[in-house]
């Protein structure tokens, strides 16, 4: 297992602009924690990931937000094929952000399942791009930089775990901990907000 993450790490390492450009595209939190942890061992590495990561997640919010101006999308809401969970989201974004953008985008980061519809809802109330884009970019960097940081954590609770123990089931069971307790966190903050 060491020597498949220290494989996986020196692939990152050649390879790391792309992959942190595409891990919030192709594997969303969970791509950009993973990346982060394969390149927790060099500063500078890290702070590649970020970047890339940043520019990322601004290039598959745009690409939802330019979805609400196609036809396909008008069709669809004109034609009734709105799920009852995209309206019921709606209110509850109308009634919690009264007009407030930066918050309610960075509620999305945090809420599982919603990233997306809450871009679609500000989409479609004929927000302008270059508006879109300067509300966005506060929400993406702190989320951003908070996931770099917990692929940061994850990765120093392993070596560390690896180092004391010199056993690898340990780090291992350290990282499944570590990913339960995150996604544990997440699912209760999405109730309190759901309920608030």
């Amino acid at each position: 297992m060491e020597q498949l993450i220290q494989i996986l790490s020196t692939f990152l390492i050649n390879y790391i602009e792309i992959l942190s450009f595409l891990s919030p595209i192709l594997g969303g939190e969970n791509g950009v924690i993973f990346v982060s942890f394969l390149a927790s061992s060099n500063f500078l590495t890290l702070l590649n990931v970020f970047i890339f990561a940043f520019l990322g997640m601004l290039t598959i919010d745009s690409f939802w937000f330019f979805i609400t101006k196609t036809k396909l999308y008008n069709r669809m809401v004109n034609g009734k094929r709105v799920s009852n969970n995209y309206k019921k989201i709606e209110k509850r974004l109308e009634k919690l952000s009264h007009g407030k953008d930066i918050l309610i985008l960075m509620l999305s980061k945090i809420l599982v399942g919603t990233r997306i519809l809450v871009i679609i809802f500000i989409g479609a109330r004929k927000m302008k791009y270059p508006k879109f884009l300067a509300v966005i970019l506060i929400p993406n960097f702190v989320w951003t930089a908070a996931l770099v940081f917990i692929g940061y954590l994850a990765r120093g609770g392993y070596d560390s775990t690896i180092r004391t123990f010199e056993n690898i089931q340990l780090g291992i069971l350290f990282i499944i901990i570590f990913i339960f307790l995150f996604y544990y966190l997440i699912k209760r903050f999405n109730k309190w907000i759901m309920e608030k």
